[in-house]
């Protein structure tokens, strides 16, 4: 009997993915202080990531296709449990005021720049504030 090798086919290697290697803040985790319980179980915190271009895309493609825009509730795909399920529509729609408040202000720093509002540079001069003079008076 001859023992022939049988030559095994090498594993392939896995697809190569992309990584963020610039070190900056990609995602931050809100803890709730109202947890709430939605289909068996506890939220407790919300992770807010930053989205990527596919993502970006993605949305604006879902958001091109609403029928009727002031019955649409459409949230950014920003937001997502410990695991890194997306938070169902109806846990942030039911958070509480305080709670909804400090996760849109954690989004707003998180959103690309095309969807966040108008920067502000400075606050407009006040009432008694003189009004600079601009040109010559004679």
């Amino acid at each position: 009997m001859s023992q022939e090798k049988t030559e095994q086919p090498a594993p392939e290697k896995p697809a190569p993915t992309p990584r963020y290697v610039d070190g900056k803040l990609r995602e931050k985790r809100v803890e709730l202080e109202w947890p709430v319980e939605y289909d068996g179980k506890t939220y407790d915190a919300i992770v807010v990531r930053r989205m990527t271009g596919q993502q970006v895309a993605d949305f604006l493609d879902q958001l091109a296709q609403v029928k009727d825009p002031d019955k649409a509730r459409m949230h950014f795909p920003m937001l997502y449990d410990d695991e890194g399920c997306d938070v169902p529509h109806a846990v942030i729609e039911f958070l509480d005021d305080d709670d909804a408040e400090t996760v849109a202000k954690v989004t707003q720093d998180f959103l690309p720049r095309r969807f966040r509002g108008p920067q502000v540079s400075e606050p407009p001069p006040q009432a008694s504030d003189p009004t600079p003079q601009t040109s010559p008076t004679s």
